[in-house]
């Protein structure tokens, strides 16, 4: 087998499966799912079907020669990082893709959805095939079968959790799989729950809010190829679930309503939606598309494709759910920032969906303010022209009840930089202030020489002292207090909530934290009802675009490739 040619380290997520004629299930859904998550898909067509929304008429698969060949063909010139199984068809095919992943030296993660029967009743796999899949299952690092397929693979009725839980014991005994999701998306009850069996005997639940639609074609093949994208862009098992739970939900909830029978996904519908057609072509092709959003004058709200509201269980309670509100909502966020860090907050902002606008003059930051979802004020270049703009933009928010996150950059290098921050703060009763161990601590008059070096963390900080600096300055200002570093904390109320995680890069780099008290402004401005939970999101979400950055680095050290990539990571989350 040849070496592969690709020179770029880009995702590459293999399919191997069925055709569907109408686009909503099999090769076409998994396709779709790849370019939507932003990996390479390439495919290996095992079988082809004649079907509409209604119904499978015919199935055929292709012969084994003719499967072992497309794999070869794209092994020989693709570095592919996961594999995704959906149906296959034949015992001889399913032999003869077994044959070629026992030849690869450094085979993939495989993912195996064992597709049986379609939504119409029409049946896939004989006995013969499910005997196959025995011999297939053992390689593969998750399969992903629903509860009618996790009830025949299991040969026990899934009518309770508990039988749930006995059916994955049976799968696992039986085709020891490394891991085992059985989807709950043909189960009864106001959630869909999917349950996550791991091969360290630990389990977790998925539950989002069932919707009720006729246009859910292709969410199984849609959830386990989510699921390998994830995984390509190097996400854990979990994460890798519940984000690609995350999106098919969207997509049934925007799905389309075409054909006479069960209407597909939109896969797309974070760019754009059917059922708004003005987020469409505006007109024929001679016309042109609308300008990319980048180019657009910052100072107008940029509404995007409408996305969907997502409501999870404590189970898997993280950051999307608030991320998803930034996403639906768009807020406008004012910030008030240093000029070393302005482009690195406005690009942040638009990859996580947010829309910012920045300002040097009073009257029209104090206008702006009031208009905005959140306002970030950022001391890290201050000036007395730039503290009477931070002043208004301040009051104008304080008059339209807009949040605001303020940054004290460097506040204990300087008595320039400490008076006018807590004059700030007594002004203007900032909603969170956002700032690393050796700013918060100054705040709370721990000496000067003992916190900050320039904008810097000093070393050798007590976490304890932190933790108590931040709890007193909260009880103090009535603020939410967040301090990041190695370990991020953030408090209000008398609760303590810390973040651990991240990369050492991040703080390498100038205007990460600059950068997160932005992503804050606009969780904060996205989640009004919750800030607290909401500014721990902002946190938890740098930390993980920052172990994802790190991950797609050339070379370890390359800050610079790091620094862009950080930005992929945020847009990709």
């Amino acid at each position: 087998m040849a070496e592969n040619q690709s020179k770029i380290n880009f995702p590459i997520v293999l399919t191997v499966a069925s055709s569907d004629s109408g686009g909503g299930a099999g090769v076409q859904a998994d396709l779709k799912t790849f370019a939507a998550l932003r990996v390479y898909g390439v495919s290996a067509i095992s079988g082809l079907t004649a079907q509409n929304t209604t119904s499978v008429t015919l199935f055929e698969t292709v012969s084994s020669q003719m499967l072992t060949t497309q794999l070869e063909a794209i092994f020989s010139d693709f570095p592919v990082n996961v594999i995704k199984v959906g149906l296959i068809g034949s015992p001889q095919n399913i032999l003869a893709l077994i044959e070629f992943i026992k030849e690869l030296k450094d085979p993939p993660k495989l993912i195996v959805d064992p597709v049986m029967i379609s939504a119409a009743g029409y049946e896939f796999l004989n006995e013969d095939s499910i005997t196959a899949l025995e011999k297939l299952l053992p390689f593969s690092y998750l399969t992903t079968p629903n509860i009618n397929e996790a009830e025949k693979l299991s040969l026990l009725s899934l009518n309770s959790p508990g039988n749930i839980k006995r059916a994955a014991d049976i799968i696992f005994n039986r085709f020891k799989p490394k891991n085992i999701l059985i989807k709950g998306g043909h189960a009864a009850g106001a959630d869909s729950k999917d349950y996550l069996f791991m091969e360290d005997g630990s389990y977790q639940v998925f539950a989002l809010e069932r919707i009720k639609t006729n246009s859910d074609h292709g969410t199984g093949c849609s959830l386990s190829s989510g699921i390998a994208a994830f995984l390509a862009h190097k996400l854990s098992l979990p994460e890798a679930v519940e984000r690609a739970k995350l999106y098919v939900h969207g997509a049934i909830a925007d799905g389309m309503e075409l054909g006479a029978g069960r209407g597909p996904l939109n896969h797309f519908y974070e760019f754009y939606s059917y059922n708004r057609p003005e987020t469409l072509m505006p007109g024929p092709i001679d016309q042109g598309f609308p300008p990319p959003l980048c180019c657009q004058d910052l100072g107008e709200t940029i509404v995007k494709p409408k996305s969907i509201a997502l409501t999870k269980t404590k189970e898997t309670r993280s950051y999307f759910q608030y991320l998803a509100k930034v996403r639906q909502t768009n807020p406008l966020v004012l910030c008030i920032t240093n000029f070393v860090t302005v482009t690195d907050c406005a690009n942040a902002l638009l990859a996580i969906g947010a829309s910012p606008v920045m300002s040097l003059g009073p009257d029209d930051a104090r206008d702006l303010a009031a208009q905005a979802q959140a306002l970030v004020i950022n001391i890290g270049t201050i000036n007395d022209a730039t503290y009477e703009v931070m002043l208004q933009a301040g009051l104008g928010a304080n008059w339209a009840k807009v949040p605001i996150v303020l940054d004290p950059v460097g506040v204990g290098a300087s008595l320039n930089r400490m008076t006018p921050s807590k004059e700030l703060i007594n002004k203007l009763s900032p909603r969170v202030i956002r700032g690393n161990a050796s700013e918060i601590l100054a705040l709370y008059n721990v000496s000067l020489s003992m916190t900050q070096r320039g904008v810097d963390t000093a070393l050798g900080l007590n976490f304890k002292d932190i933790e108590e600096a931040a709890v007193k300055i909260s009880q103090a200002t009535g603020a939410i207090v967040a301090v990041t570093g190695e370990t991020d904390l953030v408090t209000f109320g008398g609760r303590l909530e810390t973040i651990s995680g991240g990369n050492i890069l991040l703080t390498c780099i100038t205007g990460s934290g600059c950068l997160l008290s932005a992503l804050v402004g606009a969780f904060v401005g996205a989640n009004p009802d919750s800030p607290l939970e909401a500014t721990v999101a902002a946190l938890e979400l740098l930390k993980a675009a920052g172990e994802i950055a790190a991950s797609k680095l050339s070379d370890p050290l390359a800050l610079g490739e790091f620094h862009f990539r950080l930005l992929d990571a945020l847009a990709m989350s």
